[in-house]
């Protein structure tokens, strides 16, 4: 669906400048039987089944014609294109809407069909597999292990591998890698997703993220030396920062463009009786600052930088800088700054207690005698 938004929206852009920021896309889904197969004679088997399918109507070819980009380029030059178009062929089955503001690329698209799996053979994960084994493990010598490496990135399939429930014409991951394996010569596939350590908890924000490892192999196909080496690898990988689903929106919003803006560690603070003494501001948000990248309105709403200012009020600068770093776990370190009391930037007062014994006076003649 991105990719036929994205093309239809580039050729709106050509059109009318900037038009392609306000197309929203309503995918349509077509769903059925298929009829049971027959046998090489024409016979069909008792046994044989039709098969339930559900999909959206788009495909992967899908590429604007000279009839489509027409109809799109007449609709938006219309004085108001406020009633939606439908584009249809072949390869797509769209609604296109306008909206009066613009809108995320993120978010202008949607379809009323989940992400779900309703055929064995027909999905993202088979694909996958099927790929790896012509391309990168067809010469592989025999008496060696040949093993599948998949990585969540945002696959229901593979962060709910054998999911509890759900649709009885849908398949799981665990379905699709097991009936892969009947049929090929692979000897284990191993998935790594990453989740909350306890997914039973209704709420999972204190619940902190692990790498979980599924594992399915050809019987006598995996040795306990290569299982180990396997677990071996997982327990070396970083902790998790996000959930796959979670990870994959972010990418989809730019947010890990190298150039983009950062990812900001939130501001902390040290307060004594007198005051703040310590504040640790991201280093990375500090930077664009005086890059330009962030005015100042901007920085004081990402890195709270109004605690500068809350410093000076209590008659405290700067008396110390240092750098924190955070680990690998974090794309952003700390800045530490120290403050303490200057009588530059505090008003003249008087001392609030005097000690009476401090207190010295001249001694008159007449007190002498």
């Amino acid at each position: 669906m991105k990719r036929a938004a994205n093309i239809i929206s580039g050729f709106a852009n050509t059109v009318v400048k900037r038009s392609g920021r306000h197309l929203k896309f309503r995918f349509q889904v077509e769903s059925g039987y298929r009829p049971a197969r027959s046998s090489a004679h024409g016979v069909f088997s008792l046994a044989a089944r039709s098969s339930y399918f559900r999909r959206r109507k788009i495909t992967h070819k899908f590429v604007l014609t000279e009839v489509l980009k027409e109809q799109l380029a007449a609709w938006l030059k219309s004085s108001t294109p406020k009633s939606a178009i439908r584009l249809t062929d072949n390869e797509i089955d769209v609604v296109v809407e306008w909206s009066d503001r613009e809108i995320h690329s993120h978010g202008n698209t949607f379809s009323s069909m989940p992400s779900e799996a309703h055929d064995i053979r027909s999905n993202p994960v088979w694909k996958v597999l099927k790929d790896k084994e012509r391309e990168q493990l067809a010469a592989v010598p025999p008496g060696i292990s040949r093993m599948i490496f998949l990585c969540d990135a945002g696959c229901s399939l593979l962060r709910d591998v054998n999911p509890i429930g759900g649709h009885h014409a849908t398949v799981s991951g665990q379905q699709v890698i097991r009936t892969f394996l009947a049929e090929s010569a692979i000897d284990g596939v191993f998935v790594f997703t990453p989740g909350h350590q306890n997914r039973s908890l209704i709420h999972t924000w204190s619940d902190h993220l692990i790498w979980r490892l599924f594992i399915f192999d050809r019987r006598d196909g995996i040795t306990e030396a290569e299982y180990a080496k396997v677990i071996a690898v997982k327990n070396l990988l970083p902790v998790p920062f996000l959930e796959s689903y979670e990870a994959r929106s972010w990418h989809q919003q730019g947010m890990f463009d190298p150039q983009g803006r950062g990812q900001y560690l939130s501001s902390q603070w040290i307060s004594s009786g007198t005051g703040v003494d310590i504040v640790k501001i991201s280093s990375r948000g500090i930077q664009e600052y005086l890059a330009g990248r962030l005015n100042h309105e901007q920085f004081k709403y990402f890195t709270g930088a109004e605690l500068f200012e809350l410093s000076l009020k209590e008659g405290k600068t700067i008396s110390g800088i240092k750098f924190e770093p955070s680990g690998t776990e974090h794309d952003d370190d700390y800045i530490v700054f120290e403050f303490a009391p200057d009588p530059c930037a505090m008003p003249f007062r008087m001392p609030e207690i005097i000690e009476e014994e401090t207190i010295t006076r001249p001694i008159c003649s007449e007190e002498k005698e």
